[in-house]
């Protein structure tokens, strides 16, 4: 995702990224991602968790500004004064309340869903140095797209990643607008046969469903 945003940006630049495209892609640990959702009981506890999603943005090739990279190591050696914040984008908090429950191993689960789930690719947004957001790409539908046509248009728009629009709809039900037959069970659709795309959906309210619609897509084998 980040070779394919600088490419359109360098090579000639005739491309233009959308105005809500990403600072940077990367991927987290699934178990931080959760500790930052829970963090925020006491200062030094959420600062722990900054500086470990921090190493991971650094490790992962994220460029973060000199000020934040210096606040991280006065941080570990406990002489920074100042605070940095991670903020969660709806998205991703709305996403991570729905997973927690699926995401234990289950030995007879041989299907590679949440239950496997190690890292989760997100967006990041560097406001300042002492202010990062991330989130995943998502957004409204717009006048006469199906949910899933919406969510490849703002993956691309949001970090350059192409979906292959015929592989995503064998993955996903006519409810969302693809061709697959749907098991639904525990708030999901799942291909019977194993499909690489779950899609999760909130609960509903007051009986009324959000409209709002997650696809989990599982990282390739290797």
């Amino acid at each position: 995702a980040r070779d394919s945003a600088s490419n359109k940006v360098h090579n000639g630049g005739k491309q233009q990224l959308h105005a809500d495209h990403a600072h940077f892609v990367c991927a987290l640990q699934f178990s931080s991602l959760q500790a930052l959702l829970s963090a925020g009981k006491t200062r030094r506890r959420d600062q722990r968790v900054n500086i470990d999603i921090l190493a991971q943005m650094k490790e992962g090739g994220v460029d973060l500004p000199t000020e934040t990279e210096e606040y991280a190591a006065a941080s570990e050696e406990s002489t920074s004064t100042t605070s940095i914040e991670i903020k969660m984008g709806h998205h991703l908090s709305s996403l991570l309340w729905l997973l927690p429950s699926e995401s234990k191993p289950n030995k007879n689960d041989n299907n590679n869903h949440p239950q496997q789930l190690k890292y989760m690719m997100v967006l990041g947004y560097i406001d300042s140095p002492h202010h990062i957001e991330i989130d995943l790409p998502g957004g409204k539908r717009h006048l006469g797209e199906s949910t899933l046509q919406g969510a490849i248009r703002e993956v691309e728009e949001e970090c350059s990643l192409q979906i292959d629009g015929e592989w995503f709809a064998r993955q996903v039900s006519t409810k969302y607008g693809g061709i697959a037959t749907a098991n639904n069970s525990g708030g999901s659709d799942v291909d019977k046969d194993g499909s690489e795309i779950r899609v999760l959906v909130p609960r509903k309210t007051k009986g009324q469903e959000s409209g709002d619609a997650f696809f989990v897509m599982s990282p390739p084998p290797f």
